[in-house]
């Protein structure tokens, strides 16, 4: 026995519902596919974004590297020449120390004997001076014998009666040679006495002199010396900082391997990121077939719907007319 009208009409309900909920969940994934390509092309800008980012950086920091090198080859070559103009001061104080000692030693010696020079000198005067008061002295006494012995004379040429004054005039006549020998005497410890103080003047000219150049030599010996100690400084500064410039090279060198290697890691992650955005541009070209697809298919399910609940509206058409006749 055929089934009726209405069980028809009722299995192509159940049809038209089963084809809209097949409808339903086709809108839904197709949603959630549009979403998740959504998400995948965000994903992909981002990865695109951080890529050329840390390209950027690292092409920044490998500019700032080279640049470093360069820098400190340059710091390297100006150490080199400050050590080598170190190494000559340094030469060249040792040359002033070893001449300076020289002229210090020379200067001391000629020193001593200019003190030696005075002593004498001061020692001569003394002698000097001590002859002219001795020569003083003696001229006075020959002066006072003189005058006596022309007193003598003079009394006795003025008595008639006192015999021939011969005695008397031989004692003027010796009295008077006796002056003449001591102003000669004299007018020579003078003499002496001038040219001793002058030759203690030139000594102790020469002692001053000498004196100064010890100084000057020593104040030298001083300024040669902190010379020496800053020369030896600036050597050990100069160490330190090709020390500091090899220890900066090295690391600079070490910055280059890493990035290098950082290089090599961009590539990779360029390659990722491009396979990621290619992945992407397939899925996406997918979804677009797949959502063209799934309109067509959810048009065709309207149709069916349609046909199918007009077909189930004809069937109980059917069954009512039946019914009624």
């Amino acid at each position: 026995m055929s089934a009726s009208p209405a069980r028809h009409a009722a299995k192509l309900d159940t049809l038209a519902a089963d084809l809209q909920r097949a409808d339903r969940r086709t809108g839904e994934a197709l949603t959630a596919g549009q979403a998740r390509q959504t998400m995948l092309d965000e994903q992909t800008t981002q990865v695109s974004r951080k890529v050329a980012a840390l390209h950027n950086l690292i092409t920044d920091t490998t500019e700032r590297v080279d640049t470093g090198r360069e820098v400190v080859r340059e710091a390297v070559r100006h150490v080199d020449e400050v050590g080598s103009q170190m190494d000559e001061l340094v030469q060249l104080i040792g040359q002033a120390r070893t001449h300076i000692s020289e002229q210090a030693q020379r200067w001391d010696q000629e020193r001593q004997a200019a003190a030696q020079w005075v002593h004498r000198a001061e020692r001569e005067l003394e002698q000097a001076q001590v002859a002219l008061d001795a020569a003083q002295s003696s001229l006075q006494d020959a002066e006072g014998e003189l005058k006596a012995a022309q007193a003598a004379l003079k009394a006795c040429q003025a008595n008639p009666k006192s015999p021939p004054c011969v005695a008397e005039q031989t004692r003027v006549t010796t009295a008077r040679a006796a002056v003449m020998s001591g102003r000669q005497a004299l007018a020579t410890a003078r003499a002496r006495v001038t040219s001793a103080r002058s030759d203690l003047e030139s000594a102790r000219a020469r002692l001053r002199c000498c004196e100064q150049a010890v100084d000057t030599v020593a104040d030298a010996g001083r300024q040669v010396e902190q010379a020496r100690q800053t020369g030896s400084q600036a050597r050990q500064v100069s160490r330190r900082a090709q020390e500091h410039a090899d220890v900066a090279e090295v690391d600079l060198e070490q910055a280059g391997s890493h990035l290098d290697t950082s290089k090599d890691h961009l590539e990779t992650a360029q390659d990722a990121a491009t396979r990621q955005a290619e992945a992407a541009s397939e899925a996406g070209a997918a979804l677009k077939e797949a959502g063209r697809a799934g309109e067509r298919a959810r048009r065709a399910a309207h149709g069916g719907m349609k046909e199918l609940r007009g077909a189930a509206g004809q069937l109980r058409e059917l069954e009512r007319i039946g019914v009624d006749g």
